[in-house]
């Protein structure tokens, strides 16, 4: 019975300090150097998938849109679509 309760507290614990060891993981990132805007790490992503770099091409892409504007997805999102009701 005392190894049952054991394990949920640890199966308990776990589950609410990997999200939080994660969180904290991602806090430390550093941010984008000044000059990487999007656009630029989009074309180094591209020429990394191109010589075959595909981890590299793949975190370029993420940081990229990471670093992307939010709003104008938002704009295109709520656009109502001509012929469509």
């Amino acid at each position: 019975m005392r190894t049952r309760i054991g394990a949920r507290v640890m199966a308990a614990a776990v589950v609410i300090l990997l999200p939080l060891g994660a969180f904290a993981a991602r806090a430390q990132q550093p941010p984008p150097a000044l000059g990487e805007s999007p656009a630029a790490l989009v074309e180094r992503a591209r020429v990394a998938y191109v010589q075959g770099r595909y981890h590299d091409a793949l975190a370029t892409a993420r940081r990229a849109a990471e670093i992307a504007p939010r709003w104008k997805k938002q704009l295109t999102r709520n656009r109502a679509t001509p012929g469509i009701a």
